[in-house]
Formats: C-alpha cells, structure tokens, sequence
C-alpha cells in the first residue's frame, strides 16, 4: 500500500514526468504486488526478489516438489510475489548475485517467463557474490532507468539490451571434461563472453562458481570447456555476455546430468589465477577442507 501512495504521490508532481520503481530483496517481493494492474510505473528494477518464498529451500533442479497445503496454497496463490508476474505492463530488469541463501537464482527466470509476451524484460547474475551485486548489474540498471525515463527517444544504438545467451552443455567422453555452446544475440556488438561451471552442488548459495575456457569459436557459436571434480551427478552452468554499450545479460543457468566417477586423485577448488578473492564448499554435505597451499611471492 505505502509503494502505491507513493506512485500516487509521484504522480501529482508537476516535475515528474515518468516513475520507476526499484526493490531490493524482499522490497523486491513487494514491488512485484505493487505492480498488480498498476500503469503509472514506466519501469521496475527487482534486485534479488522473485517470488517463491514458499519454495524456500527447495532447489529447482534437485530437490523433490513440496507437499502444498491450505496455507501453501493461499500463500502461492494471493501473497508470493512470481504470482503477480502476470499482471504487470511495464519493461522489468531483474539482477541478483548467484550465491544468496535467502533468494534462489535459478527460479528468478521463471518469474519473468510469467510475463506478458508484450513486456521487456531482461537479467543478469553477479557470479559468486552471496548479498549484494556487482558493477555490471549496477550499469544494467543506469542504463535501463536512462532508457525507461527519458523523456525523448534515445539513441537506439547506445540503449539496447540484447536477448539472453543460450547454453547448451555436454559432458566429455573421459568423464573429467564439460562442454558447454553458447549461441549470443547480436554477436557484432558483443564485448566479451564468460561462461561459469558448478558441478554436484543443489544449494545456489553454496555453489562453487568456475569460469570455463573458451575451446573453439564461430561466427555463430562459441564453445567452453571446463574440469570435472568427480563424485557428483550433476552440473550447473550460465553464461554471462557482455556488450559494447555498457549492457550485460545472463542466460538461464542451465542444469545438466552426468555420469559419476571417482573424485580425481588432485582436485583443486581454488588458486588466485582464477582472478576471484573467495571459493566456495566443494562438498555441500561435507565440513573439511583437504589442505591450503601457499606459494612464494617475489
């Protein structure tokens, strides 16, 4: 109620020619109910909240379904935000870092499938950041509010936002390599192109982020590879392309299975050649770590 006497207010400004509405987390969740029929927002930004609360806990991918009860019901059916996905006519940008605990990622495209076919929308993911995100969802969300907002047309050059990647994957015939195709939208203006591993952890807040290698590309395609652990069945993959204007759009993260083999007799989680500052549990059920291993500096 107070998001829309908000809007109400917004409105009854001489200077203010168009509104935006931006909710972080469970604000998020609340912008998502404040949008029901609503046409006075040009445009929403949802950082983090999607909806499925109820789902809390329940991985997408891997888990078994929940049993829904009356309450279940009535929650999904009148309070969780994705339910009012449906119901909203203005251009949505959702970002949100891969590692939350509280906010799955891997149900937050299931959400903006919920659109209406006419909406814009687009997203992108922080690889590996737990609670907050990092500087390219930050100039997705400048550069969408600048698009939204203004009140003349804006180089169309300068403000678009490409369709997401889409990732197929593969695992090698030895059984230690992953494969992934990424076919991008509009490759002329493309900056650069990551594309991030997870192997056998169902938890998205747990998940132990490894960027790929490019193998081979294409006018078309590009191709990754990526290491197997071993001792797991399943993997996650996404990728995240980066173009000349300053825009940044993540694909679905994609889940795929595979056959189980021993763990390899060396299997490194982490070295800073990897350009990140942290890793993440190997094991999700485990609570050891082998060994750290520290190399001399000049």
């Amino acid at each position: 109620a107070v998001a829309k006497y908000a809007a109400v207010y917004l409105q009854s400004r001489d200077v203010v020619d168009k509104i935006a509405l931006v909710g972080i987390k469970q604000g998020a969740n609340v912008g998502w109910q404040s949008l029901f029929g609503d046409t006075r927002i040009s445009c929403f930004v949802s950082v983090f909240g999607m909806g499925w609360q109820a789902y809390r806990g329940v991985y997408r991918h891997v888990s078994a379904d929940i049993e829904l009860d009356d309450e279940r019901y009535r929650w999904l059916g009148g309070v969780d935000a994705h339910v009012y996905a449906q119901y909203v006519n203005c251009p949505v940008l959702y970002v949100a870092g891969t590692n939350s605990p509280d906010f799955d990622c891997d149900r937050g495209p299931d959400t903006l499938s919920r659109l209406k076919p006419e909406v814009e929308c687009s997203f992108n993911y922080a690889p590996r950041f737990r609670d907050t995100i990092n500087k390219k969802c930050g100039d997705d969300i400048l550069i969408f509010l600048k698009k939204h907002l203004a009140k003349n047309a804006l180089n169309a050059d300068k403000f678009y936002f490409p369709a997401s990647p889409q990732v197929k994957t593969a695992a090698g015939e030895d059984g230690s390599s992953y494969f992934a195709e990424v076919i991008v939208d509009q490759p002329e203006k493309l900056k650069g192109l990551s594309v991030y591993l997870s192997e056998g952890i169902s938890a998205p807040g747990l998940r132990n982020w490894q960027p790929m290698q490019l193998v081979k590309q294409d006018q078309a395609k590009k191709y990754y590879r990526g290491a197997l652990g071993g001792n797991s069945d399943f993997t996650h993959v996404f990728a995240v392309a980066e173009y000349k204007n300053g825009v940044s759009v993540s694909s679905k993260i994609v889940y795929g299975k595979i056959s189980r083999v021993a763990v390899r007799p060396s299997n490194m989680i982490y070295t800073s050649d990897m350009g990140t500052d942290c890793f993440c549990p190997a094991n999700e059920n485990g609570n050891t770590t082998g060994g750290f291993i520290f190399n001399e500096s000049d």
